[in-house]
């Protein structure tokens, strides 16, 4: 069954679009404390590229600080916001084709311009494809969801996939390893699967049904090595690795016309109910 989503508040960068190669690139240092605006700042200025269909523009910050839910405080200012997501996306992307690869960095200049109140950017232009080629095998991200989510590492990056993947309400299969990376899981979890599925997945899952971004999501296990082509299996366990379900979503408008619109409201859901939804299609042999 297909679900429409709230719609979300009017911004100019409220939409950002990405080749799928883009989307599993993982910036790690996105889920450190205090770095949270990171995603939605960067598809944010995605949606400037989407847009402006040139590697050199300017955004306004205002409009910034609106779609991604900016807030003040004394120890977190916006210019610092913007180099902490700078810094933790400039080690450089891979760009792949075929068996050749290229590493590059996205950015390669930006000018905060504090007293005209806007930010001036220079794209490197070798991944210039991955915004502006996006007419098949593209993935649409909402820039205010980002925000929504900046308090959950996790949680953006399940987001994310689910966006990938939101009209066929079923992922790809991660291996455990991608899985690692992916979620910042502690080591600690590494040989403990059920705080991978309780703490770093049910927790996501939680703030996503949260904000109605998706709905009826859950993990699956994957424990045959029939299931996959390259498995993973550390130390011996037979969990190699996990994909997702969920109620896909209809192409349909999901951008507000107008700018005050009301919030997404949380669902009633008991903490019985999560816990069901979360469990539910899950072989928990161990």
């Amino acid at each position: 069954m297909t679900q429409k989503r709230p719609l979300v508040p009017a911004n100019k960068f409220a939409i950002a679009k990405t080749e799928n190669q883009f989307t599993n690139i993982i910036f790690p240092n996105f889920a450190k404390g205090g770095h949270q605006y990171g995603d939605a700042l960067l598809h944010a200025i995605i949606s400037g590229i989407n847009q402006n269909r040139t590697n050199s523009f300017d955004l306004d910050v205002a409009e910034l600080q609106d779609v991604v839910l900016w807030k003040q405080t004394k120890h977190l200012s916006f210019s610092k916001a913007l180099q902490q997501m700078l810094l933790d996306s400039q080690n450089g992307i891979f760009l792949e084709k075929g068996r050749n690869w290229n590493y590059t960095p996205i950015i390669l200049n930006l000018d905060y311009l504090y007293s005209d109140k806007k930010i001036h950017i220079d794209i490197n232009p070798k991944v210039m494809p991955l915004f502006l080629n996006t007419e098949k095998r593209f993935t649409k991200t909402l820039t205010h969801d980002y925000a929504l989510l900046r308090k959950n590492a996790a949680a953006r990056a399940l987001y994310t996939i689910l966006r990938k993947y939101r009209q066929l309400g079923k992922t790809e299969i991660y291996l455990l390893s991608d899985i690692l990376i992916r979620f910042s899981v502690p080591k600690s979890y590494l040989n403990r699967p059920k705080d991978i599925e309780n703490r770093i997945f049910g927790r996501a899952i939680r703030d996503i049904e949260k904000y109605s971004l998706f709905t009826n999501i859950k993990f699956h296990r994957i424990t045959k090595r029939s299931q996959i082509i390259d498995s993973y299996e550390p130390n011996g366990k037979r969990i190699l690795g996990y994909y997702f379900s969920f109620s896909p979503q209809r192409a349909t408008k999901e951008v507000s016309s107008k700018k005050n619109i009301v919030p997404i409201k949380s669902t009633n859901k008991t903490k019985k109910d999560l816990n069901l939804n979360l469990h539910e299609g899950v072989d928990f042999q161990w």
